[in-house]
């Protein structure tokens, strides 16, 4: 049935919200409250605490940074330290002591001399030396030598001693024997005189310390028997 208010609006009764709809707009509305209310509760709690945790991790930082910067000036440091000697002990690897290996090479040609195995004198003694690691040697040195006997047989006496002596330890053994004889002289003494060089390549540091030595095997032969020599007029 259907009912029509004829009354001027003035006079109509003004329609009311039913009570149950209030009830539940009033609901939702304070749930959606509640639930915004913990949220930012909970949003709130954990910036808090991320902010603390933050604060937190960075004094350990702070605390940290010095002893981390220390540590890599020590490691520096090492590297340093580990460098240089690296380099002394290369530098103790390459060094031969001249003035012994000269004493050693005077014993040989004097006992020599006493044992009247040979009589051999030197104009010069010349020793070149390279600072290539990937060297097969590490120098090498020549003497221009003189033997005061016509036996040509004296020379390879000396080179023997020589490869024989304590004065090898940091040289290969001398090279095959050679010369030339000059003319001979009466007057002179010794009257003959042959004339021959010396060349001996010095070891590297690995074939002096013995390491290089044991890879090489067998040990090196001795000099060749001595060539027929050449005689100079």
């Amino acid at each position: 049935m259907i009912r029509i208010n004829l009354l001027p609006a003035d006079q109509r009764a003004a329609t009311r919200t039913p009570v149950k709809l209030v009830a539940a707009l009033a609901a939702v509305v304070a749930i959606n409250a509640g639930v915004g209310t913990w949220w930012a509760f909970e949003a709130f709690g954990a910036q808090v605490q991320a902010d603390a945790d933050i604060a937190s991790k960075e004094l350990e930082l702070d605390g940290l940074r010095p002893q981390t910067e220390h540590l890599k000036a020590l490691e520096s440091e090492m590297r340093e330290h580990k460098a240089r000697e690296e380099a002394l002990a290369g530098i103790a690897a390459n060094r031969i002591g001249w003035t012994k290996k000269l004493d050693e090479f005077i014993d040989v040609v004097d006992k020599g001399d006493r044992d009247r195995r040979h009589l051999v004198w030197f104009d010069d003694m010349q020793v070149t030396r390279t600072a290539d690691a990937r060297a097969k040697m590490a120098g090498e040195l020549r003497a221009s030598g003189h033997s005061g006997s016509e036996k040509f047989a004296q020379v390879a006496n000396f080179l023997d001693d020589v490869a024989a002596a304590e004065l090898v330890h940091d040289f290969h053994p001398p090279a095959d024997p050679e010369g030339s004889q000059s003319t001979e002289d009466k007057d002179l003494v010794p009257s003959q005189v042959w004339s021959f060089p010396l060349t001996m390549k010095i070891k590297t540091a690995e074939e002096r310390s013995g390491s290089a030595k044991k890879a090489a095997g067998p040990k090196a032969a001795k000099p060749a028997p001595a060539a027929a020599p050449k005689e100079s007029k």
